[in-house]
């Protein structure tokens, strides 16, 4: 019987394989225009020692960069930051008291130009310790590599309510204090400023299994009620009845059904103020995780919208959405007035004057959109469960709630971003003075569960490249014993040769350097994460376009539950000029776990 391992225990091992630079850009909250001044930027410190931060620089640029105009801020001397701390630097001009006892008060803004901008951290050397680049969807020039990380942060974040004129304040985040996968894209996400202070929330939905119905009666919410630890950037996701939402009871709450207790509230997850073109992000306040499941009913509002109009929402795991909310692309082929900002993976619905489409989406760090699968959405109340770790997802529309049945549609996640929480947004664009053509319907569901699942993956380490590319490895389908559609998919080889494919187990969860043990013999970096190796002999061949294949069908075997596995792929490739000419692939890690 293999170890018995928790979930938790692959969200910590997640966090250590990426690097926390010591000293980052943690937090930060940029000019939204209008008469605010609570501009702020938050620094942090990962390692276990202060750092001198004296003349430290932090260096403000848009397309201009060397010479832009923004507002440089220069870090006197004698200032430091405190292990584990914070050096938190704000806008003179702010009257927030917390934003008023900075360490350090600036004069000048952070800048919000029409193209993107970025903030570079240097030390007094000069030296780049960290970058942040924001709105890069709007970019139109090729940034210097110094002004931003991976894809940078695509959307836009306002102060105030874009419609309402409420007070919806926001910031950008990292997903954890110092977490830092070196793109800005899966680091940061919307979140509730917490300048001066820690990213993580004390809120972690998975914990306890979180039940929206129980949450109705622990915090006797009734209808117009905040969601607790739900926000949204112009709307907070509220408990609405079905009269104020004009539509039928779900199953759950129709007459007769016995199994939930609120049978008149339901959530609602979107804006719905009046406009021709208007919508939101929203998410929940939670410590971030690498698996979820995610069950409920949803409500389908099929009906066409008039020509040139559209309504759109999405529900996901491990991602973002700015302000505005806007989906890019095939998922919606009209005009946008505003340029995509969504990241992360799920359900993305859309319904347009033609047709209504449910699409299962990796939008990876916002430069990406990988339809893994779309399908016609069915009319009104619908069950809906989704699931994922960090290297795949699978989501199933229709069929009995509690089961593995229904519609599926399901795909490997690219890049490094399958670490986050539960978010998603809803959108209407109409014509001028017509609207949508009908009635709005936003993201409305009911008895909604999230959870911790048994199983998860995560990958580690990184590839070594061969004369073809990048190898890659992903799986086929999640973990779940008895799931004979589970093996693993190969990439970026080279075409019609074969190659190992390597399945055990790795006791220590650490890599064994090969590069370090066989210096000039192999490729530098190449490292084993599959010490043992217990399917011996799996040498498949891969295509024309250097992708393979290997089916390992799960046994349905109890004994099995949570046993950890590791598996990865090599090649020989002689065109690499060495000794032992290897690439290989990342490590992946896969814990077996159950329905």
């Amino acid at each position: 019987m293999f170890p018995r391992m928790l979930a938790a225990t692959l969200v910590g091992a997640l966090l250590s394989s990426f690097a926390f630079a010591q000293v980052t850009i943690n937090e930060f909250v940029y000019d939204m225009g209008g008469s605010d001044n609570d501009e702020y930027i938050e620094l942090y410190n990962a390692g276990a020692t202060p750092v001198d931060l004296s003349n430290w620089v932090i260096d403000a640029e848009d397309a201009a960069f060397p010479n832009s105009n923004n507002t440089d801020i220069t870090i006197p001397g004698g200032s430091s930051i405190p292990a584990g701390g914070y050096f938190l630097i704000a806008n003179q001009l702010t009257t927030s008291p917390v934003l008023l006892a900075a360490d350090l008060l600036f004069s000048g803004s952070i800048e919000n130009s029409a193209n993107s901008d970025s903030l570079i951290l240097r030390d007094s050397g000069g030296a780049v310790m960290d970058a942040v680049a924001y709105e890069t969807a709007a970019m139109d020039f090729v940034p210097n590599p110094e002004q931003i990380e991976g894809a940078g942060i695509r959307g836009e974040q306002r102060a105030f309510g874009y419609a309402q004129g409420s007070l919806v304040f926001q910031a950008f985040s990292r997903i954890t204090d110092g977490y830092d996968t070196n793109n800005n894209g899966y680091d940061f996400r919307m979140a509730l400023p917490t300048p001066g202070a820690t990213n993580n929330p004390t809120f972690d939905i998975i914990q306890s299994s979180y039940l929206l119905d129980a949450e109705v009666l622990i915090h006797g919410l009734a209808a117009g009620d905040q969601m607790p630890n739900w926000y949204g950037s112009c709307e907070h996701p509220s408990v609405v009845d079905y009269a104020t939402a004009g539509i039928p009871a779900s199953p759950f709450d129709a007459v007769g059904a016995p199994t939930d207790p609120n049978t008149d509230l339901i959530a609602q997850l979107g804006c719905v103020a009046t406009g021709d073109s208007i919508g939101g992000s929203f998410w929940v306040e939670t410590l971030p995780n690498s698996s979820y499941t995610l069950e409920c009913f949803v409500y389908f509002e099929t009906a066409p919208t008039d020509f040139g109009a559209a309504e759109y929402w999405h529900l996901g795991f491990h991602g973002t959405a700015a302000y505005f909310f806007n989906l890019p692309s095939p998922i919606w082929t009209g005009a946008f007035s505003d340029l995509s900002d969504i990241t992360g993976a799920g359900l993305s619905y859309v319904v347009d004057d033609t047709s209504a489409t449910i699409s299962l989406v990796d939008y990876g760090d916002g430069s990406i959109v990988n339809v893994l699968g779309s399908m016609p959405a069915p009319s009104g109340w619908t069950r809906v469960r989704m699931q994922a770790t960090q290297n795949f997802i699978e989501l199933r529309i229709g069929g009995t709630y509690g089961a593995q049945d229904g519609t599926l549609l399901s795909g490997a996640l690219t890049g490094e971003g399958g670490f986050g929480g539960v978010y998603g947004g809803y959108r209407k664009v109409g014509n001028t003075g017509t609207g949508i053509g009908r009635g709005v319907s936003p993201l409305y569901i009911d008895s909604l569960v999230v959870s911790s699942p048994s199983f998860a993956s995560d990958c580690h380490g990184q590839a070594t490249d061969g004369t073809a590319g990048t190898p890659r490895l992903e799986l086929t389908g999640l973990p779940i014993l008895g799931n004979a559609a589970f093996g693993f998919a190969t990439s970026g080889l080279l075409p019609s040769t074969s190659y190992f494919q390597l399945i055990g187990i790795n006791t220590p969860g650490t890599g064994l350097d090969i590069s370090a043990a066989l210096p000039g013999a192999v490729p530098p970096g190449l490292t084993l994460w599959v010490p043992r190796n217990i399917f011996a002999g799996l040498s498949p061949s891969t295509n024309a376009s250097g992708e393979g294949g290997t089916a390992v069908p799960l046994p349905s075997n109890p004994s099995l539950l949570g046993g950890q596995l590791w598996a990865q792929a090599m090649q020989q490739d002689v065109g690499l000029g060495f000794p032992l000419p290897i690439s290989a692939t990342k490590g992946l890690r896969f814990q077996l776990g159950n329905f």
